[in-house]
């Protein structure tokens, strides 16, 4: 997958029953999109005649998040198993409070973990501390400790480096 790109599995909403997709709804209104829960209840309510407590939709999208588990568990493996992958965090918020997101992406794979710190416990929440393979990665410290992999700089880092440099 190129940077940019968003894939979906066609026809998956089309197999959910109609609480399946409420839920479905719901969570990308909020996970995605970025509505607090009782935004998220209002426009169910509102929208899709469906009313439940902000609680109610959190405590579905967390079943949902743990029926995923097993899924989530096997694309960290297999993103770990990669010979080559690349890394990045950026900036998030998590009510309210500063947070980071970070990615990791091999081959067709992508893992995202939201974080509160931006060191190395949370970037081995994607690959484990030993990984040997290749990590392609910007310039934060963090990623240096992953002594047994072998380091590429990302090219377009590099090159806005390169460009501030001739400034």
């Amino acid at each position: 997958m190129r940077r940019g790109e968003r894939h979906t599995v066609v026809g998956y909403f089309d197999s959910l029953t109609a609480a399946g997709r409420a839920v479905a709804a719901v969570a990308i209104l909020h996970h995605e999109l970025g509505l607090s829960w009782a935004k998220v209840a209002r426009v169910a309510r509102d929208l899709l005649g469906i009313t439940a407590t902000r609680s109610g939709w959190c405590r579905a999208a967390a079943r949902v998040g743990e029926a995923a588990g097993p899924t989530d568990a096997a694309l960290v493996e297999e993103l770990g198993q990669s010979p080559a992958l690349a890394m990045d965090e950026t900036g998030w918020r998590v009510g309210g409070r500063h947070a980071w997101l970070w990615a990791g992406v091999a081959g067709d794979v992508t893992v995202f973990r939201v974080a509160l710190g931006r060191g190395f416990d949370a970037a081995r929440a994607l690959i484990r501390p030993d990984y040997p393979g290749v990590i392609e990665r910007d310039g934060w410290a963090v990623y240096r400790k992953f002594s047994a992999a072998r380091h590429q700089t990302c090219l377009a880092h590099l090159l806005r480096r390169i460009g501030e440099l001739r400034e």
